[in-house]
């Protein structure tokens, strides 16, 4: 974490990062089955993200 200019910065990146994680995350999925999934998971993403600006 030393690129960050503090500890907080940091803090709130890796919060982050890991609900995006989490989102993202297809345990138990076999590639097919992920392929598919994928492109409604970052729709859903994008509109979260876009609607929270």
């Amino acid at each position: 974490m030393k690129d960050f200019k503090n500890i907080f910065c940091a803090l709130i990146f890796c919060t982050a990062f890991e609900e995006i994680r989490q989102f993202f995350r297809m345990a138990h999925k076999t590639r097919a089955e992920r392929r598919k999934l994928f492109a409604s998971k970052f729709q859903q993403f994008n509109n979260l993200a876009t609607a929270n600006i």
